[in-house]
């Protein structure tokens, strides 16, 4: 339950209390509930919002910014290649995520270890930009035929994925963070306990909840220190790193 349906139903309850005492729910109290039932209405049916907490989204969303994204039924609203959605960790439902849909059904996805992704053995994006610190692509979203741009760090390591090609089955998505490098994603999702092997990483189209619709202005106090991705892969790294070194020994 989230918190605009416990404070209507703690509103409600207050004026039922009220009544029940023969005394007159204030205005104020009366208004309340009416401003929440229609921001739960707007946010249920019509106009999703999130505050972005992380940059593994950049360069297209910032941490701090304030998006707008219209709720999905994702069983019947067509997803298409470079939509980006909002979505229940695969085996945390308590966890949100936002990041790009690479794959669709039928897809098979690859991630080669010079970080690059392809879909039906054709790369995604072209190099638009390169230097010592980072390399950016451009690709192309289905749904508007706009380009949008996705990094690679080239300080970071290639951090070895769960799997290194996904064949995607009907009812799933592949997705990816546009800031690769710094993105908790497909590649390393864990899965509720009893998946099948050939489903990890993969998100079931019934955990997205809405999609993207545009950013309304960067909250500069919002960001977060703390992305729980991003420190995931440091530990990965990290392993893999000491993994290689007592290899060579």
């Amino acid at each position: 339950m989230n918190f605009i349906s416990t404070l209507i139903i703690a509103l409600i309850l207050r004026i039922l209390y009220l009544v029940y005492r023969k005394r007159k729910p204030s205005f104020y109290t009366v208004s309340l509930v009416i401003i929440s039932v229609i921001v739960w209405s707007v946010k249920s049916y019509l106009l999703d919002y999130y505050i972005i907490p992380t940059s593994s989204m950049t360069p297209t969303l910032k941490a701090g910014d304030l998006i707008f994204a219209k709720p999905v039924d994702a069983q019947k609203e067509q997803l298409m290649r470079g939509d980006i959605v909002i979505f229940r960790a695969p085996a945390f439902p308590s966890f949100i995520y936002v990041k790009r849909i690479i794959g669709l059904a039928g897809d098979t996805v690859t991630y080669t270890d010079d970080k690059s992704v392809q879909i039906n053995g054709r790369m995604i994006g072209q190099l638009n930009l390169h230097n010592d610190h980072t390399s950016t692509y451009q690709a192309l979203q289905e749904r508007n035929a706009q380009q949008y741009e996705y990094i690679i760090d080239n300080r970071k390591p290639f951090v070895k994925p769960i799997y290194t090609q996904w064949v995607i089955p009907d009812g799933y998505v592949f997705v990816l963070g546009d800031n690769r490098d710094h993105s908790w994603d497909s590649r390393f999702f864990e899965n509720a306990v009893g998946t099948p092997r050939h489903l990890r990483g993969l998100v079931k189209k019934e955990l997205l909840i809405s999609r993207y619709l545009a950013t309304a202005f960067t909250l500069e106090f919002m960001k977060s220190d703390f992305d729980i991705g991003e420190n995931s892969l440091k530990v990965i790294s990290e392993a893999q790193t000491a993994e290689g070194n007592d290899g060579d020994k």
